[in-house]
Formats: C-alpha cells, structure tokens, sequence
C-alpha cells in the first residue's frame, strides 16, 4: 500500500516572514541565520516568496569604487545599493497549499509551475513547504 503523506507533516513550521519594504541584505542576513532558502513576503497579506534562487543572479562579483556590477549584467551605483528591497526580488506568483492536502499534489504543483516553495495556509499562514521536504519525505520511504 502506497503512503500517502500530508503536506502538514513535512512542512517547516513557523514560517519566517518579511516585509516587501525591508532591505534585501536584512533577508539574505536572516536565511543565512536561520539556515534556510526561503522566505515568506507578507505585509497585511501574503505577497509572494523570495528565494535565494532569485537573488542569487544579482549577488555582486565585481564591485568597484563606484558601482557594483551583477551577475546579471546589472549595474548598480554603490549609493543606490542599499535601496534594493525584497519586494525587489519576490516571486509574485502566488500559489499556496492546504495544510491537510496530500504532499504529492504539492509537489505537481511546484513541478507544473516551477517553484521551489510553496507557502502552506489554513485560513492564514501556517508554514512553508518546499522541494527538499519533498525528497525528505520521499527518501523516508526507502527507509
């Protein structure tokens, strides 16, 4: 018989959250800290994620004295890099799951639109699921 495992025993509880208007740098400090890739961007409601996937392609590999150029070609004055937010970086798609749905949806529905993390809800943030609690639970299977 196949198991069937529930999106809310493999998901990360709390979330963490930041606001869209809060530096980029105090995210990227925060998932460093915490030992995570995702973030939940909520105000008043939930506006999307930030990934270190998305940032990853704006971190500087050459700075000099004036400015900062990044990976992706972007230029950026060194005066203007701390205005850079995390609303600057979010996903904005927003795609959430059910605590109680089966973590095998979850899954299609990060493979279908190609996300890596899904906030969970049940009527209000509850938790984040992502891809690697997804191998998780798969590799417990094999145990």
């Amino acid at each position: 018989m196949r198991q069937r495992f529930k999106v809310k025993e493999w998901m990360s509880t709390p979330a963490l959250t930041v606001k869209a208007s809060q530096p980029i740098s105090f995210a990227l400090y925060l998932m460093q800290n915490k030992g995570i890739s995702h973030l939940i961007v909520k105000n008043n409601e939930l506006l999307g994620v930030l990934s270190v996937k998305e940032v990853i392609g704006f971190l500087p590999f050459l700075r000099t004295k004036k400015e900062t150029v990044f990976e992706s070609g972007v230029i950026v004055p060194r005066e203007f890099l701390h205005l850079l937010t995390v609303g600057d970086f979010t996903t904005k798609q927003i795609l959430t799951v059910n605590e109680e749905e089966e973590l095998a949806q979850a899954a299609k529905l990060m493979l279908v639109h190609k996300v890596s993390a899904l906030p969970v809800v049940n009527r209000e943030l509850v938790g984040i699921v992502t891809k690697t609690d997804i191998v998780r639970a798969s590799s417990s299977l094999s145990e």
